[in-house]
């Protein structure tokens, strides 16, 4: 399987950021410049994108086996120092760097899932249509286990974080807990209510509609809580996908590879691996998710029913609680017997500040 996956057109780099706020420090006092900037939200970004037409059961060969991660993002960035050497002409020898300190903030993070579950069971009584749903996504903060966020990862030593290479970072057969903490990384613990039972271990982020076979288009977006909106507000879209070519359903066990791609700022690298098991669906990978624009305020103080009428979880926390270094998993579960969860694609982009 293979495929290119085009950079961020819009997403600036860190130097880009800096840059800009050189520019507004000239004529405005720092926080009016960083205001404008964060109003804007002119800020780099990493991401993760798989796609591969998976399907989790709770039960494989007898055994029961609910879970299935099925994207991890690159970790967040820690290197405390950017050079960027200026030039006026290509063949100008003497160039002046301008170093500047770093420090990193997560802001917002948007989920996007293509997904359904097996079509059919569950409580027909119910009348919301993510009740009783038994086949969801979580969200999962890693840590590495050393202070200065080095773990047992390649090193990247470029002033610009490069692509992340999922053959040579952590195993692409759905890493376990176990595989994880192997590579020197721990979980961070969500607040009780921000999980699908009051004893998770993850943020709730998506359920699917309850016994329904049609694909459907959800996004997701958590911020910190510090814009306009404040803490518990949260933006949500559901809707059908105008491409729901799926090609072959996989079951997903522990020799399962999706097809992974990372994206960090303006760069890109295609990560596919090949495999007879996974069709090539182009479609997966393009730009037909529903626009940014069609996303609903939800309000989770004020909508109680919000988890059972949209699915979504209020990711209480989560984005103030991402540090540099740390990693994002997106697990896919499955609980009951007879349930499954047919995932088609996912992303994750992370955006972040640099002051």
């Amino acid at each position: 399987m293979h495929f290119e996956l085009s950079p961020h057109s819009d997403t600036p780099s860190e130097l880009d950021v800096f840059d800009v706020r050189s520019f507004l420090l000239r004529k405005l006092p720092a926080e009016l410049g960083d205001d404008i900037i964060d109003k804007a939200e002119y800020w780099p970004s990493i991401s993760a994108n798989c796609s591969a037409y998976i399907r989790v059961p709770s039960w494989v060969g007898g055994e029961r086996r609910t879970s299935f991660c099925y994207a991890i993002t690159p970790p967040i960035p820690t290197i405390s120092r950017l050079v960027k050497t200026r030039g006026t002409t290509r063949d100008e020898v003497e160039f002046d760097e301008v170093e500047a300190k770093v420090r990193r903030r997560v802001k917002k993070v948007i989920f996007r899932v293509t997904s359904h579950d097996q079509g059919w069971g569950g409580d027909t009584g119910l009348k919301l249509p993510y009740a009783g749903s038994w086949t969801w996504f979580d969200a999962e903060i890693w840590r590495p286990n050393t202070v200065n966020g080095t773990s047992n990862f390649p090193t990247k030593t470029s002033t610009q974080p490069s692509s992340f290479d999922i053959t040579s970072d952590l195993p692409i057969s759905s890493p376990t807990d176990e595989t994880l903490e192997a590579a020197g990384y721990h979980r961070i613990m969500p607040p009780s209510a921000a999980g699908h039972f009051s004893s998770s271990k993850a943020w709730l982020l998506q359920r699917n509609m309850r016994a329904s076979s049609q694909l459907r288009d959800h996004t997701v977006i958590w911020s910190d809580g510090s814009g306009d909106d404040g803490p518990g507000v949260v933006y949500h879209s559901s809707n059908t996908p105008t491409s729901t070519a799926l090609g072959r359903s996989i079951v997903a066990d522990e020799t399962t590879s999706p097809s992974w791609s990372w994206v960090l700022g303006n760069s890109s690298s295609d990560l596919g691996l090949d495999s007879e098991d996974l069709d090539s669906n182009l479609d997966a990978v393009e730009s037909d998710w529903g626009a940014l624009e069609s996303l609903q305020r939800i309000d989770t103080k004020e909508v109680a029913t919000y988890c059972d009428e949209y699915g979504f979880g209020n990711g209480a926390e989560f984005v103030r609680a991402i540090q540099p270094g740390d990693r994002v998993v997106i697990v896919a579960r499955a609980l009951l017997p007879g349930w499954s969860n047919c995932v088609k694609r996912m992303s994750v982009d992370i955006r972040y500040t640099v002051v």
